[in-house]
């Protein structure tokens, strides 16, 4: 590697990696709980569609989702 690569690397990562794993495994937990409720929010929706159409608001967001 060139002088000017090698001043751009970050010689301190290993001692500030674990305070980044720590904030992201927050943040995961955040999107899991919200994912959790909007799944649960999702599913007392789809049980009061008209049986004509049940299924739909599941399809949709399986649909966008993905």
């Amino acid at each position: 590697m060139t002088p000017e690569e090698l001043a751009t690397l970050n010689t301190d990562a290993p001692s500030r990696g674990v305070k980044l794993i720590i904030l992201m495994m927050i943040a995961n937990f955040g999107s899991v709980m919200a994912y959790s409720g909007f799944n649960g929010a999702l599913m007392d929706a789809s049980q009061r569609e008209p049986e004509a159409t049940r299924g739909t608001l599941i399809g949709d967001d399986t649909m966008f989702s993905w």
